[in-house]
C-alpha cells in the first residue's frame, strides 16, 4: 500500500515537472468574450502566388482558435462575430554566404486579422504582425508554412491579451 501511494506521488510530480497541467472547462476572456460566442471566417485576402496559403491559413486559424477555445465556429447568419484576415506580406530574399556560396534565405510573412460585430463595427484589430526566419538550402513552403504558423499564434495571442 505504502509503495502504491509512493509511486501516485512519484507520477504527479512527473506530470507537473513536464509541464502537464488539467485544463479547467472554461476559456480565458477575450475581447470577444470567454468563449462561447458564435465566430464566422469571412475571408482571407494574401499577396503570395502560392495557391494554398488561404487554405493553410483557414486551418490554422480554425486550429488555434478551437485549441485556445477562444469562440465557436458557425455559420455567417448564426455568427456574432465576423473575423478577416489579410497577409499583405509574404516575401523571400537569398544571399550568399561565406566561402562555399551555400544560400541563405530569409523568409517573411506579415499577416493582420480584423474581428467586427455582426453590424459591421469593428472590434479589435491586432494591427500588422510580422514573423520572418533565415534558414539555409531548405524548402521555402516548409518555411512559409511554420512562420504562418507562428504569426497566427502571435495574432491570437494579442487577441488574448488586449481586453
Amino acid at each position: 500500500m505504502f509503495m502504491q501511494r509512493l509511486l501516485l506521488v512519484l507520477m504527479c510530480f512527473l506530470l507537473c515537472a513536464c509541464g502537464y497541467s488539467v485544463q479547467d472547462s472554461h476559456s480565458v476572456s477575450t475581447v470577444i468574450g470567454t468563449g462561447e460566442q458564435r465566430l464566422y471566417l469571412s475571408e482571407i485576402s494574401q499577396s503570395s502566388v502560392y495557391p494554398w496559403v488561404p487554405y493553410y491559413v483557414q486551418a490554422k486559424i480554425h486550429d488555434e482558435v478551437n485549441f485556445r477555445r477562444l469562440a465557436k465556429w458557425t455559420s455567417k447568419d448564426e455568427a456574432q462575430y465576423i473575423m478577416q484576415i489579410s497577409v499583405p506580406s509574404f516575401t523571400m530574399s537569398a544571399a550568399l554566404s561565406g566561402s562555399s556560396a551555400r544560400a541563405l534565405n530569409t523568409a517573411s510573412v506579415a499577416m493582420r486579422v480584423s474581428i467586427f460585430d455582426k453590424e459591421g463595427a469593428l472590434v479589435w484589430s491586432s494591427g500588422g504582425i510580422s514573423v520572418s526566419e533565415r534558414f539555409l538550402n531548405t524548402d521555402e513552403a516548409d518555411v512559409f508554412k511554420d512562420l504562418i504558423t507562428r504569426v497566427v499564434k502571435k495574432c491570437l495571442d494579442k487577441l488574448q491579451t488586449e481586453f
